[in-house]
Order: structure tokens, then sequence, then C-alpha cells
């Protein structure tokens, strides 16, 4: 597949705007980017892969679960 020659420069973020322990839920842009990679991912996404997929979220989220004490963390 050729490459698109379109290149959109991007401005660096303003010093300080970056918190990477702000909640996603808090940045629309970001929250609408991450949605839109999933949705591609999925399409893409054998069984296997799903499983996967799965499995490590599921860990991922059970390690929170057991460091915030079992608290919803926002």
């Amino acid at each position: 597949m050729a490459r698109s020659k379109r290149v959109i420069e991007v401005e660096a973020p303003a010093e300080g705007s970056f918190d990477p322990t702000r909640p996603l839920s808090k940045n629309t842009l970001l929250l609408n980017q991450v949605r839109h990679f999933q949705r591609v991912e999925r399409e893409l996404m054998t069984e296997g892969e799903a499983a996967e997929y799965i499995e490590r979220v599921t860990a991922r989220l059970h390690l929170r679960t057991k460091t915030t004490g079992g608290k919803r963390t926002e």
C-alpha cells in the first residue's frame, strides 16, 4: 500500500498540559482517539487475539482493584 504524501504538522502541547494521572474520561479528544483505535482493532482481530486481549485487560483490572482496595477510581 502506498503511503500518503500528506503530512500534518502538529504543534507540541503547552508545557504542563499533559497530566499522566488525569482520568481519560476528562479528555474527550484522547478518549475519542482511543475509541477509534479500539473499533479498528476489533475489526481486524481474530478470536485468539480477542481472547488474549480479554485476558490482559482482565488482569489489569484485577490489579487495579487490588491496589485501590476495591474502590472505583475516577
